[in-house]
């Protein structure tokens, strides 16, 4: 699935496209639409448990996780309802359920999960060291001045709607910018963690949107392995031929 497609689904055009193939006779196509989408909605339901699971231990970073999982389901059972619908439509018979539709989700996931919380796991292991430097001259993470939970920034961002936006662009930006000083041979973390720092008295939902578009790019992270690992989801389908 398209990232663009996770904001915005089309439907109709979705629906003139299955049944296109419905029409032509092209079972085999709806088959595998079938068993592709069957298994896009188990590995959101393995998501979710993984987001919901880690919520706490991450302090709420993965909530971004979540909510981008939910989006993802609904869409993905919107798709599945449109295929079952011109199957049987068509009364094309439905492929067999197999074990494997569960097993690729839970190992593709899973797989995901471990490889991006060694990079995230990393790159925390650099800001630490990077903030143990600043400490010193009154620089102090923005984790250990405010409550991270998910109620305490659902809460500010009904307090200002508008400084929680600005602050996720900041957070965004942030983010991307000490990824790229991570990564970089001649990037300095030290640098780019104290030009983007927050003074205190900064106001606070600025400040919580700030940390919700770092948990953003920690998310993105995982659309790097996420990207090959999810083509095991079109490994054998098992579908007629």
């Amino acid at each position: 699935m398209a990232i663009w497609e996770m904001f915005y689904f089309n439907e109709n055009e979705y629906q003139m496209k299955i049944q296109e193939f419905g029409k032509g006779g092209n079972k085999r196509e709806l088959a595998t639409r079938e068993v592709l989408k069957r298994r896009q909605i188990n590995s959101t339901k393995v998501r979710l448990i993984f987001c919901g699971a880690l919520l706490l231990p991450t302090c709420g970073m993965t909530a971004v996780g979540l909510l981008l999982a939910l989006r993802k389901r609904k869409i993905a059972k919107a798709k599945y309802r449109i295929v079952i619908n011109t199957i049987n439509h068509h009364r094309i018979g439905l492929p067999k359920h197999r074990s494997r539709d569960w097993l690729i989700p839970i190992v593709v996931n899973t797989s995901i999960y471990v490889v991006t919380f060694g990079i995230i796991w990393g790159l925390d292991h650099v800001a630490n060291e990077a903030w143990e430097y600043l400490m010193p001259d009154g620089f102090v993470p923005v984790d250990d001045c405010i409550n991270t939970s998910t109620e305490a920034t659902a809460q500010q961002f009904l307090a200002g709607p508008g400084l929680f936006v600005e602050g996720v662009i900041h957070g965004t930006q942030s983010g991307v910018g000490f990824i790229d000083a991570a990564v970089s041979p001649t990037g300095n973390v030290v640098n780019e963690i104290a030009n983007n720092s927050m003074p205190f008295g900064t106001p606070a939902p600025f400040v919580y949107g700030t940390e919700v578009g770092s948990g953003i790019v920690m998310e993105a992270i995982r659309t790097v392995p996420s990207q090959p690992l999810g083509q095991l989801q079109k490994f054998a389908t098992g579908v007629p031929k």
